[in-house]
């Protein structure tokens, strides 16, 4: 898991860079373009890459379940298993020949460039820095894109994303599996959106505005969620939850979350309450649904300002550190959810994610106002 990864993050945030710059100076040297309309053009075609690479994970991520669900329910558990072990050896095996040939196609990828003013003694620093884990946040903290980087990670920590814990809490409210993937369909479809508009509102629009309109549409969606616990139908009762509970009842609560006896009593519940088309649902449904185009559009956006700002020498630390952050925040919604479990106190769980996605446009704005003082500068 660790190695597929560290080489999704080589990929997708380094060599995509390198690729781009070098089929684009292999163009640009049958035109007479200024160097603003290579740069423009560079940046287009990052763009373009960018949101590729996107689709295609968001595609692999919606027919892997599939695939993998037909092929063990019509084939059997053993056959269904030995299928999959074999998909992913052949798949690691052409992908390991794709990655090779790529990086003998791409000459500039085995060509490692230092900035000139970097000293053979500062370099030798820079290499030994990067083994400690303090020297690798200092070196994230001192980059000017760090606020916008650091708030791409905050988005990270919301359970309103179709994840498995907004999956189990509407279970629990009663909606049936196929209407919650019907939902998670339609999410994922407005990411796609976002997704292929992404190079045409970077182009016109420029990053940082792209940025601003995704963070802007997510945060009307988480919006729309915070209106949706106060309306009818909604469970939230937070005083009414803390004024009745135990500690010896939340305990019990809490370890049930890792026993799938808890699932199976949760599923034979839903089926009897049925589904409750409430405003509240409705609204908390439909905001999810839109989230999506949000989140995906802020990311494509960021993630392109630090690969464009960050130097090279350096991305790999950079994005090493960006996923370990975003990987912490999605683990500390997770603990949140454990906590939290009870339907009586899902609000909370909104508002915590509401916080975070303010908490990542505030840092985005102080980004883009640092960067603007210091251009005037």
């Amino acid at each position: 898991m660790a190695a597929a990864s560290g080489e999704k993050l080589a990929f997708s945030k380094d060599w995509i860079i390198v690729m781009v710059q070098s089929s684009t100076c292999d163009a640009n040297n049958s035109d007479s373009d200024s160097d603003e309309q290579k740069i423009i053009k560079q940046q287009k075609r990052l763009s373009a890459q960018n949101a590729i690479l996107t689709i295609l994970d968001m595609l692999a991520a919606i027919l892997a379940p599939l695939g993998s669900g037909f092929v063990l329910k019509h084939l059997g558990l053993m056959n269904g298993c030995l299928i999959i072990v074999g998909w992913n050896v052949f798949g690691w095996a052409a992908e390991s020949a794709i990655l090779f040939w790529i990086y003998q196609k791409v000459e500039a990828l085995s060509i490692k460039s230092l900035n000139n003013d970097i000293s053979s003694d500062d370099e030798t620093k820079l290499v030994k820095s990067r083994i400690s884990i303090i020297q690798m946040f200092k070196i994230y903290f001192n980059q000017a894109v760090f606020p916008a980087a650091l708030g791409l990670s905050f988005l990270y920590m919301t359970v309103l994303a179709f994840d498995g814990i907004s999956i189990s809490y509407g279970e629990r409210e009663g909606f049936d599996a196929s209407i919650l993937g019907t939902f998670q369909s339609i999410g994922s479809g407005f990411g796609m959106i976002a997704a292929l508009s992404y190079p045409f509102l970077a182009s016109k629009f420029g990053l940082t505005k792209s940025a601003f309109f995704g963070l802007t549409a997510e945060l009307i969606s988480l919006g729309i969620c915070v209106i949706s616990v106060f309306l009818p139908g909604s469970p939230f009762d937070v005083i009414g939850y803390f004024s009745s509970i135990t500690l010896k009842e939340w305990w019990q609560t809490f370890l049930d979350t890792f026993k799938s006896t808890a699932l199976k009593s949760n599923a034979s519940m839903n089926e009897s309450s049925g589904m409750n088309w409430s405003k509240f649902e409705v609204n908390q449904k439909a905001a999810e649904i839109l989230i999506f185009a949000g989140l995906w559009l802020t990311d494509l956006a960021i993630t392109q300002i630090m690969q464009e700002t960050v130097a090279e020498e350096k991305r790999g630390t950079i994005f090493g550190v960006e996923n370990a952050l975003c990987q912490f925040f999605s683990v500390s919604k997770d603990i949140f959810a454990i906590l939290l479990p009870d339907s009586k106190t899902f609000g909370i769980l909104v508002f915590i994610s509401v916080a975070a996605v303010a908490a990542a446009f505030l840092l985005f704005i102080w980004h883009y106002l640092f960067n603007s003082k210091k251009k005037q500068t």
